[in-house]
C-alpha cells in the first residue's frame, strides 16, 4: 500500500497504538490530533463565533452550531444534553494514495471534534464514535456529551 509521507508516519504511530490496546495511548493519541488540528477554517470559526454566543445556555448555543456549520455532509442534531454530529460521508484527510486507511484513524475525528466542539461551546467534552463508514457504517456519527461548561476562562490550547 503506497503512503505519502506525512500519512505514512501518523498511519504507523496509530496502528501501533491501536495494537497496544491501552486507553491512555488512545488518549494521548487523540491529543495530539487535535492538536494538529489547530488550522482549521472551521476551528478558526468556531473560536471567533464562541466570543459571542458566551453568555447563551445550551439551547442558544445549539442552533448557532446548527445555522453555522450544517453543511450538506454535516449534520447536527440533539438528544437532552448529547450533541450529535453526522457526516454523509468521512472526512478523514489522511488516507493513503489509494484511499484507505485504516480504522483507527477515526480517533483523529474525535480528537478534531473535541477541539471544534470545546472551542464552540466552552465546555469540557467527550466525543463518541457511534458510526462509521470506515467500520462499514452508512455514515460517520459521533455523541458529544457536555462534561462540564468552563466557568470564567476561554478554552485554550
Amino acid at each position: 500500500m503506497k503512503r505519502n509521507a506525512p500519512e505514512s508516519w501518523i498511519n504507523t504511530i496509530l496502528l501501533e497504538l491501536d495494537n497496544q490496546k491501552n486507553a491512555s495511548c488512545r488518549s494521548n493519541a487523540e491529543e495530539c490530533i487535535h492538536n494538529c488540528c489547530k488550522d482549521s477554517e472551521m476551528l478558526k470559526n468556531a473560536i471567533r463565533i464562541s466570543a459571542g454566543i458566551a453568555e447563551m445556555d445550551f439551547d442558544e448555543k445549539f442552533e448557532v452550531l446548527k445555522r453555522e456549520f450544517s453543511t450538506d455532509n454535516i449534520n447536527f442534531y440533539k438528544e437532552d444534553d448529547t450533541i450529535y454530529i453526522e457526516y454523509s460521508t468521512c472526512i478523514c484527510h489522511l488516507k493513503d494514495e489509494d484511499g484507505k486507511y485504516d480504522e483507527y484513524m477515526c480517533r483523529s475525528t474525535c480528537g478534531y471534534v473535541k477541539e471544534f466542539m470545546e472551542y464552540f461551546m466552552q465546555a469540557e467534552v467527550e466525543p463518541i464514535l457511534v458510526e462509521s463508514i470506515n467500520k462499514g457504517g452508512d455514515r460517520c456519527l459521533l455523541a458529544v456529551k457536555i462534561k462540564t461548561y468552563l466557568q470564567d476562562e476561554p478554552c485554550e490550547r
